[in-house]
């Protein structure tokens, strides 16, 4: 099973960051989104959330996507809830971790 990580967004509370500190520049973000790993999430024909697990402020969202071109990706999505800062109360995406399946099981994802 192939994967690739990236964290994104900004984030409030003393785990801060910008996401120029974790992606790079605007152009390194679009390039890495137009990639193998990410370009399903983009005009995605389907997307299916198939677990989700919380504890307290973060959260883990296992999805399956269906691209329009008909390839199929599984995404870990990385969540916190905002204490403060800009959006309180609002949850944001930390990372995303991009799985291409094997075969045609169900991925075997701990999350």
């Amino acid at each position: 099973m192939a994967r690739n990580i990236v964290s994104i967004g900004e984030r409030s509370g003393d785990r801060g960051g910008s996401s120029d500190a974790s992606v790079g520049p605007i152009a390194h973000f679009i390039e890495m989104v137009h990639g193998p790993g990410y370009a399903a999430l983009l005009n995605a024909r389907e997307a299916v959330v198939m677990r989700v697990q919380m504890e307290e402020n973060e959260a883990k969202v296992l999805t399956h996507v269906f691209s329009a071109a008909g390839s199929e990706m599984y995404y870990v999505f990385l969540l916190s809830k905002q204490s403060e800062g800009k959006h309180p109360d609002c949850w944001m995406t930390d990372g995303v971790i991009a799985f291409q399946q094997a075969d045609q099981e169900q991925p075997k994802i701990g999350i």
